[in-house]
């Protein structure tokens, strides 16, 4: 190998190194927001669940300590929060906007 070529490598891998530990040093270690988790949320506007099966639902999170909201929709119906649709449900609407604002005002704390 040539002598020149050799030396020229160490130096790149040098200044690379240099430059990499430059740059961690200032560079911000949490990119993301700080999320305050676990969370579960849990909306449930179909006729599927019950109000009896969604309190067995919040029992069983609450017994394993998992922070969680769950809201249901009574006689909500597929596609209520679509503004254009034969379903659209304007009280649900507003209320699952509220308080899902309400949760990623919780949870995506800067």
């Amino acid at each position: 190998m040539n002598r020149r070529l050799g030396l020229t490598s160490v130096a790149l891998a040098l200044v690379a190194a240099t430059a990499g530990a430059f740059a961690y040093t200032r560079m911000k270690v949490d990119i993301f927001p700080p999320l305050n988790l676990p969370v579960v949320y849990v909306s449930q506007p179909y006729g599927g669940m019950d109000p009896q099966q969604m309190g067995r639902l919040t029992e069983a999170l609450a017994g394993a300590h998992v922070r969680h909201t769950a809201e249901l929709y009574v006689g909500a119906l597929h596609g209520w929060t679509q503004t254009d649709a034969q379903v659209y449900d304007e009280a649900a609407t507003e209320r699952h906007w509220t308080r899902l604002l309400e949760l990623f005002g919780r949870v995506l704390q800067p």
